[in-house]
Parts: structure tokens; sequence; C-alpha cells
């Protein structure tokens, strides 16, 4: 059976009423990339993975890595930590390892949960590694946080096998309060079939092949690319939707019986491009608000091109209805394929929506889908970013930023870059007052997005900095003068502050 390369990364909420038509919310407005972490693609490898979330406990959003050799061959690369310092930048996190650093060799997909239940994230990373004849596969990494704060190779705690692990997802299956993984290994390696991985609550995993349906452990004909955890059925347990590749026809929802045995439920609706097509990636939101969790699915041909987003709503009994048609526009099949679904309220509206991070898409600029309160999606486009984004809060103000990643490589440079979303910037508050001898000073508190300050005198402009005081040393003896401040960033200023008043002695 011919193998080929898959990429994608989950983006780790009845009856069809008429839906009101009606305006989203404006398009976001992002300021100028800036780089903010770069190494050399001779040491570390190509980036071919990241993921977000808070590694290092300090509750601002981190990013996490993995690379691999290209052309391909038979290497191992450290997985990368990117520190967010919650004020747009990033630093390399390579000091929190205790030990030597984790390394994988193709990373395919990257879960950060609390895997240990210290109430700190870890991390596991699905690796099918060499990905060319004869796929021989390659061990999983787990990476657990340390009493001390750091983060420690903890492979060893995995079943020693070295299967083609293309997708993992995470959830407490059988309700034992410790977070269990599914490692959705396709073929090849040392023939390990799809399986549950068990955990102990400490970090420590043991294989479960009966846990799944026997089906499974027939890789020729249910091959599956894709997996996520949600509660399809109501039930309160999790159940696994498995998204097919071009060899198996139908993409499928597992349902968990509460004690973490899976049972085939029902299939998906048919694939937008054929039996043959492959649903690539996954993302889960609720679309039409009705509590129950829905998938977006991103689909590509057997071939890897051309690219297809399904939005497949819940019945809530296990089954999903495709509605497609009523919730996006139409979509043309583009050059890229839909190598990640990110999903975020990314213009601060409320509602959630998603954008698609576009592999070999050349200039092709990604799609933003933007809600507009009802689960009706409205295409905009994305600033430029490469393949490899994510959508987290940088500089910690609550709203959405991108982060970029650019591959390096051989010869090249890997390279990291923020673009901060711009809102209006608030008033200045705490305005003051202070009557010197020779001057009069006018101080302010620091309003966040700000890139200069604009201060007003008796309604005219008499200075504008990048400090939060300004002294008048133009203010006449006996003179009462009244005093604004506005705070500006690229999008211009904002409101005024409030009025403060004096006159020197």
């Amino acid at each position: 059976m011919p193998r080929r390369s898959w990429t994608a990364v989950v983006v780790v909420a009845c009856l069809l009423v008429p839906l009101a038509a009606a305006a989203p919310a404006g398009p976001p407005t992002f300021g100028a990339a800036k780089d903010v972490l770069s190494f050399s693609g001779d040491v570390v490898g190509g980036l071919s993975e990241i993921e977000t979330g808070d590694v290092n406990g300090d509750g601002i959003a981190d990013v996490v890595g993995t690379r691999l050799a290209f052309p391909v061959a038979h290497k191992t690369f450290p997985v990368g930590i990117f520190l967010g310092d919650g004020k747009g930048g990033f630093v390399d996190g390579s000091s929190l390892w205790d030990g030597a650093p984790a390394e994988t060799e193709h990373g395919r997909q990257i879960l950060i949960a609390d895997f240990n239940g210290d109430h700190r994230n870890d991390i596991f990373v699905a690796d099918h590694g060499y990905d060319a004849e004869p796929f021989p596969g390659h061990r999983n990494t787990l990476i657990l946080s340390t009493p001390q704060g750091k983060l420690v190779d903890a492979s060893g705690n995995l079943p020693p096998e070295s299967g083609f692990t293309h997708s993992a997802a995470v959830a407490d299956v059988n309700h034992d309060g410790s977070l269990d993984i599914y490692a959705g290994n396709l073929c090849c390696g040392d023939h390990t079939p799809p399986e549950i991985l068990l955990n102990d609550g400490t970090g420590h995993f043991t294989r479960r092949l009966d846990l799944l349906p026997p089906d499974l452990q027939d890789t020729n004909n249910y091959v599956y690319t894709r997996s996520v955890f949600l509660d399809a059925n109501g039930d309160g347990a999790p159940d696994l939707v498995l998204g097919a590749a071009n060899q198996t026809a139908d993409s499928t929802v597992l349902l968990n019986d509460g004690s973490g045995h899976f049972r085939f439920g029902p299939a998906l609706p048919p694939k937008p491009f054929g039996s043959r097509s492959i649903l690539i990636s996954f993302a889960t939101l609720d679309v039409n608000g009705d509590g129950k969790t829905d998938l977006l699915a991103g689909f590509q041909h057997e071939d890897f091109s051309g690219r297809r987003i399904q939005v497949l709503i819940s019945g809530g009994d296990g089954s999903f209805r495709d509605e497609t048609a009523a919730r996006l526009p139409a979509q043309d099949e583009g050059q890229g394929w839909p190598y990640a679904i990110r999903v975020a309220d990314v213009n601060g509206d409320g509602s959630l929506d998603f954008a698609v991070s576009l592999h070999q898409g050349g200039n092709e600029r990604g799609p933003l889908y933007l809600n507009d309160g009802t689960g009706v999606f409205h295409q905009t486009s994305l600033p430029a970013t490469s393949d490899t984004f994510l959508f987290l809060d940088a500089n910690n103000d609550g709203h959405v930023d991108i982060f970029d990643s650019f591959p390096g490589g051989p010869g090249g440079t890997e390279r990291h870059q923020v673009q901060l979303q711009l809102v209006r910037v608030a008033a200045p508050p705490a305005v003051r007052l202070r009557v010197l001898k020779d001057r009069l000073r006018v101080t302010w508190a620091a309003v966040t997005g700000a890139s200069s300050y604009e201060v007003w005198r008796n309604g005219k402009r008499v200075a504008t900095v990048t400090a939060t005081q300004f002294d008048d040393r133009r203010a006449a003896k006996r003179v009462k003068y009244a005093y604004r401040v506005r705070a500006v960033n690229e999008l211009g200023p904002g409101d005024f502050s409030s009025t403060v008043t004096g006159r020197r002695r």
C-alpha cells in the first residue's frame, strides 16, 4: 500500500433553525511582524509542528515546537521551548530542561496537558519518525514537569514501541482523574496499531489495545489520520472521533461506554472530495450555541492538493450532520491544503472564529472566518503568515495575537515572529498635575499597547512623548491651565483622559 506524508495539528464548542442574517464584527488589525527568536537550522533542524500552552506555570502563553531533518534523514532534534514574557516577546526556554532535552525525529502532533497530576502542564509528542520507505517508526516522546519547575524527558514512562504515530488526542477516558492518550498509529514501524495509553496518575502509561474495537488493528483497511476526543452523545464520557485517510471511506465516531471501552458509533457525513480524500485536520467548538461540541474538519484530495473545510454539527446522540453550506461561504479549493485549523475569538466579539493554516500554499494567505454570532462565518484574510502559526495572547492584553514560525533547515534560520493585534487604546488613567517651582508636571498611568502619548493644554496639543509624564516649562506664572492626555498606537489616538487643572505660583 503506498504511503504519503500527512501533516496537521488539532487546535489543543435538533433541527436546523433559520439563521438570522447578521453582520460580523469587523476584522482585526495586526501590527507589523516582529522577530522574537531565531535558531540555526543547521543545529536544530527544520521546524515541523508548534502548539501553545503555559509550560512553566507563570500563567503566560508559551510555545512548544518540534523539528525534523530535511531532506528526510534519520536524525533527531531537541524539542523547542519558547517562553512568553507576557509583553509580546519570547525567549529560548532551554534552561527549563533538567538534563538533556527531549528529542524527536518527526514529531507529528503536540499535546500540552497535565499528565503527572502536579497541576503544571506536561508535553506529549506523537512521533512517526522517518517519513519514507521502509517507514521504520519511532518512539513517542513524553516530557514531564518536575517539583523544581523544570522539564524532564520521561519518554521511558511510555510503552517501549516504535509505531508510526500520526495523531494523538488526550482525555480522561476511564474517569479515574488522570489524563489518558489515544495514539493514532497508522502502520509500519513495529506495526503497533492504534491504542489507548492509560495513565496511572503519575505520568506512567500502559498500552491497552483491548479498549478499542478489534477492527482498528487492521491498519490496511482502517486508517485514520486525525483524532479528537469530545462528548458526542451527551453522557459525560469522552468519545473518540477519527478522521479517515484515503484508504478508508468514512470517518467515524467511537462511543465510550464510560469505562474507557470504545465501540463504533455513527459514521461522519461523506467526505467532500469523495471517499478517497483525506481528513487532515480537526478543530472543536460549539458552532450553533446549543451546548454541544461541533466539529470543523479540513480535507485534501488524495494527491495532497486543494482544501475544503466541513462544518459538522452534533446531533447530541453521537451523530453529526453536514451544515457547511449554511455556515460557510462558497469555498475555492486554493493551492495549499489545510495543515491546521486554529480556533479563537479573534476579533473579541464573544464568538469563536477560526483560521486555516495552509501547507504548500505558495503566496496564498490563509483564510480567516469570522463568526457573526449565529454560527455563520464570513471569510476574510489573515495577514501574511507562514505555513505554521498559532493564535495566542502574547502581551496579556486580552486580545488574540499571531505567533508565526518559519522552518529553517540546513543553511537556513528557524525564525519566530509575533504580530500583535492592534486595538484602539484606552484613555490614560490616574492623570495628575503637580505644581513645581519652575514648571507644571503632568503624570499618568501607562496604557497597554500605547506607543506614545499626546499632551493637550487648553485645547491644543503641546507635546508627544513616550514617557508617562510631561514637564511644561512654558507655563506662565499665575495662569490657569487645563491638561488632557490621550494614548496613541498604530491605529491612531484613543480617547482623552479626564482633565486636570492648575497654575504656577
